[in-house]
């Protein structure tokens, strides 16, 4: 991402800003082969206080993110993945209770499936309703995810010692 003069697009606004000002793409250079392309601000998948200037480093295309082993989406990350992974996630789960674009539920459906496909070790209970933090909200489920957590740690980590 260079500005005029091929200099830093810096000072830059976040990202909500810029979408909130109707600025929905951004022309971006791929940092290994330098090749032009128009990238959808609303499916970048960063926090929207972000600044533009800091989604810089992240710009590769697919072909140059391939070569270079950088994952493109979050489901890229499942072959790497070394250890067994516990998802206790809501059905429900919204930025206005705490989570944010990268809790959302589809989000982890897709994670759980390619750990699935790629072999990997996941234990994945979606409670229906539930929403980023209803864990404190609510006793029945804050109990059933400590019950799980205490089984998973158990089983992968050995027998947990002392009160809980």
């Amino acid at each position: 991402m260079l500005g005029y003069k091929k200099g830093p697009a810096q000072p830059s606004p976040a990202l909500g800003d810029a979408l909130n000002a109707g600025y929905g793409y951004l022309e971006v250079r791929c940092l290994g082969c330098d090749t032009h392309q128009t990238v959808a601000l609303d499916i970048v998948r960063r926090p929207k206080t972000t600044p533009i200037h800091e989604l810089e480093r992240y710009m590769r295309c697919k072909d140059c993110s391939q070569v270079r082993g950088y994952p493109r989406q979050l489901a890229d990350l499942a072959l790497g993945m070394k250890v067994p992974v516990l998802m206790l996630h809501g059905t429900a789960d919204q930025a206005a209770d705490g989570g944010t674009e990268f809790t959302d539920v589809k989000m982890a459906q897709d994670f759980e499936r390619a750990l699935r496909s790629a072999g990997k070790t996941v234990e994945a209970v979606y409670y229906e309703g539930g929403r980023h933090n209803d864990i404190f909200d609510s006793s029945a489920r804050y109990q059933d995810e400590l019950q799980r957590m205490t089984v998973f740690f158990g089983q992968y980590l050995g027998p947990l010692v002392g009160p809980i």
